[in-house]
């Protein structure tokens, strides 16, 4: 009998190590906050020191100021957060985030401007003093559709979208704000759908809204009268911009109620004129033409603004004249004998 002999058994293959890939972990609301307010901090201060040299210049730009104020924040944000700027701004980079793709990798120059300019458009339309008719539906359903619809669609999703906390913009630009530390791919899975059918009825409710504000305002002959008095005031040449509203403002004194019915009108002016009260007489007499039947006691308020607004700093010189109707049609009366 054959001794037995063991079988050799095959060496173990030795495995190199693989080392394992995080999952990116996604920013949070407050802290994607505290950045954006650190880096809003840093801008408006430029925009401010860039409006102390230049006043004038800004101040006769009008409402293309603002495209001044976007230029700016866009080489900011746009620069830093892309992989110029290591996906950092001051402020991301203050609370430990940055942005990037879903491989975890810092994005182009051009995709971190698309995703600014989609998180932007809203903010620098909105408050403009744009010299859009009051009666015009078009322009006025696009101005807000970008500014309600998106701007709340972004807002709406940087809230409640959880999951990635990703705004309109991100999900424009295929990006995240992530923590910067570990680093690693973006595995969170997709957006909430239910997400979508919320914004989609947000922005079916803003422009169903135009429409509605349409039929109101038709037949409405004060609406009629601020429309007249805007157009009459913009037709002089004079101004950027003009406004007209009406309101009410009220109070107590010695324990009784008091209330003050009025009617304000504010022009931005594109120049300093050589004499504020006679442009404010002006504008009054342009006012008591269009509305000849305001009550006697109803004070007009003349509010003649020079100065600019860039999105990121304004700066206004306000000259303001308050007289009830019948005190103005008296100095009107006395300054054109």
């Amino acid at each position: 009998m054959l001794p037995s002999r063991s079988i050799p058994m095959a060496p173990t293959q030795k495995t190199s190590h693989v080392p394992r890939l995080n999952a990116r972990i996604i920013s949070g609301f407050w802290r994607r906050l505290a950045a954006f307010l650190i880096d809003s901090l840093i801008v408006g201060m430029t925009g401010f020191l860039i409006g102390l040299l230049f006043f004038n210049k800004l101040a006769q730009l009008g409402q293309w100021g603002r495209v001044v104020g976007f230029v700016i924040a866009a080489l900011y944000f746009s620069v830093l957060n892309s992989e110029l700027g290591n996906g950092q701004t001051p402020g991301k980079r203050a609370l430990g985030i940055e942005v990037v793709n879903k491989s975890g990798r810092h994005i182009s120059l051009f995709r971190s401007f698309l995703r600014y300019s989609v998180l932007s458009i809203p903010f620098f339309l909105n408050n403009a003093s744009l010299s859009l008719p009051l009666d015009s539906s078009l322009p006025v359903l696009i101005a807000g559709l970008l500014v309600f619809g998106l701007g709340g669609a972004t807002i709406y999703l940087l809230v409640f979208n959880r999951r990635t906390r990703q705004g309109t913009h991100d999900l424009v630009a295929g990006t995240y704000v992530v923590r910067s530390s570990p680093k690693g791919i973006v595995n969170h899975g997709d957006v909430w759908r239910p997400h979508f059918a919320i914004i989609g009825a947000w922005c079916v409710a803003v422009m169903a809204a135009g429409p509605v504000i349409a039929i109101y305002t038709k037949d409405n002959q004060t609406f009629k009268n601020l429309i007249a008095i805007q157009k009459e005031i913009e037709a002089t040449g004079k101004v950027h911009f003009a406004s007209a509203s009406e309101g009410k403002s009220w109070g107590y004194l010695g324990g009784k109620k008091w209330e003050v019915n009025y009617l304000q009108i504010r022009a931005i002016l594109r120049e300093p004129p050589e004499d504020y009260e006679k442009a404010a007489h002006e504008i009054a007499k342009i006012v008591l033409a269009q509305y000849p039947k305001i009550p006697e006691k109803r004070v007009i308020s003349v509010v003649l603004s020079y100065g600019y607004d860039i999105g990121i700093a304004s700066g206004w010189r306000n000259h303001i004249y308050s007289y009830r109707a019948g005190e103005w049609q008296k100095i009107l009366h006395t300054t054109t004998l």
